[in-house]
């Protein structure tokens, strides 16, 4: 009952003009605090892949899948959440099961895209060309590899 409420008020949010101002897919820790969030749009955007999550269509950057994929993977709650007038309504509990990585483009796997996070590609047929620079970053004794971090230190909106 909980679950089809829960589809009720994501038609009726999402669908109607006004009633959601915006929607992200929001991570939070076990105790229910925020950790992080990626905006999900309604509209085509250059660099964004359409996929339907929960039964509504929206356009993201292949990278909120690796990260939504990666923050629960991690032991992290991932929710589609709908944001109106200062209040958070919890519009899909389970988002991450209704995309996978080559929907959105992405090729290799999350450890390697989360690696390669800024590299991340959605071309086909540079997969390989991926692939090869993931191996060539983690050659045994390059420099790159002692000066880069295993995970990125930041939140992939604050980075350059």
């Amino acid at each position: 009952m909980k679950r089809l409420f829960a589809l009720a008020l994501f038609g009726a949010l999402f669908s109607t003009s006004g009633l959601a101002s915006e929607v992200y897919m929001i991570s939070r820790d076990n105790e229910g605090e925020f950790v992080g969030s990626h905006k999900m749009f309604s509209v085509a955007k250059d660099g964004h892949k359409r996929v339907k999550i929960c039964g509504s269509n929206f356009w993201l950057r292949p990278y909120t899948v690796v990260w939504s994929k990666w923050e629960e993977q991690s032991g992290r709650q991932v929710t589609l959440e709908g944001h109106k007038n200062g209040r958070w309504d919890i519009l899909c509990d389970n988002p991450t099961e209704h995309v996978s990585l080559r929907q959105v483009g992405v090729y290799v796997s999350l450890e390697d895209a989360m690696l390669n996070a800024r590299n991340i590609t959605t071309d086909r047929k540079n997969r390989f060309e991926a692939i090869r620079k993931t191996f060539n970053d983690r050659s045994l004794g390059s420099k790159k590899e002692e000066e880069s971090p295993l995970l990125p230190t930041q939140p992939y909106d604050a980075r350059p």
